[in-house]
């Protein structure tokens, strides 16, 4: 029976790849057998299928791994071993490149975007990214990352979402943070009615950002450019009148 694997193991989808090759192993009652939790049976009748359902799942695992890189897996037989090393190898550095996008996700600021859909665009990709390396960040922390950030224009917006929570503390109720979609939605209209007031001017930051670009350096001063319409011409010796000239 030929299998497909949908989903192949690189350096960057390890915990990815672990979601669906426990599913796959799950579906076809091989499980128990990469885990380690079934052990050879003691009746040699059983001991030849079980070696055989070893070798099938040893298989299946690594099919579903890149060739440039099994040699991680070459000199393994059981996959349990297999298993236990992919996790060694691969899961670290999913933990390394997890940090990595955390502190990338936590330092974006949406004030070096030309507008807040860039931005948020750019907020998701890294959520997603680190969802894929199993790191989880609730809705709650990732909407004050951003309130935290938002400049002026958007005092009125911070402000009522902070009246509104502590307005439901005070009584006593328990605040339900919005989820994260939703006050993205909310943020983004938040900007068109700004906009439509006049209260902020989409790529302010880009027009900063690139006029300090261009702005000359002390180790390059500004070249003298030749005026267009050339030279002046230069003047003769001044004339001043004689005394017979004045009394004249």
């Amino acid at each position: 029976m030929q299998i497909s694997c949908q989903v192949i193991i690189n350096i960057t989808n390890y915990f990815q790849w672990l979601s669906y090759i426990v599913d796959l192993l799950r579906s076809k009652g091989l499980y128990r057998i990469a885990s380690g939790q079934e052990s050879k049976p003691k009746d040699e009748d059983k001991t030849t299928k079980w070696e055989n359902r070893q070798d099938q799942t040893r298989g299946l695992i690594g099919m579903s791994i890149s060739p440039d890189l099994r040699f991680h897996i070459a000199k393994l037989d059981t996959p349990d071993e297999v298993m236990k090393q992919l996790n060694k190898v691969f899961g670290i550095k999913n933990e390394i490149r997890g940090h990595q996008f955390e502190n990338e996700l936590f330092t974006l600021d949406p004030n070096n975007f030309s507008s807040t859909e860039y931005f948020l665009s750019k907020f998701k990709t890294l959520r997603l990214l680190l969802e894929g390396v199993k790191v989880k960040k609730e809705d709650g922390s990732l909407i004050y990352s951003i309130l935290t950030k938002l400049g002026p224009a958007y005092s009125v917006f911070v402000c009522t979402f902070h009246s509104t929570r502590e307005a439901f503390i005070s009584q006593g109720q328990t605040y339900k943070y919005p989820s994260f979609d939703a006050f993205c939605d909310s943020l983004i209209r938040e900007q068109e009615k700004i906009l439509h007031l006049g209260f902020l001017n989409l790529g302010n930051s880009s027009k900063k950002s690139l006029a300090s670009q261009q702005q000359p350096s002390s180790n390059n001063p500004k070249k003298q450019h030749p005026k267009k319409n050339g030279p002046k011409p230069t003047k003769g010796p001044k004339h001043f009148p004689s005394q017979n000239e004045k009394s004249i």
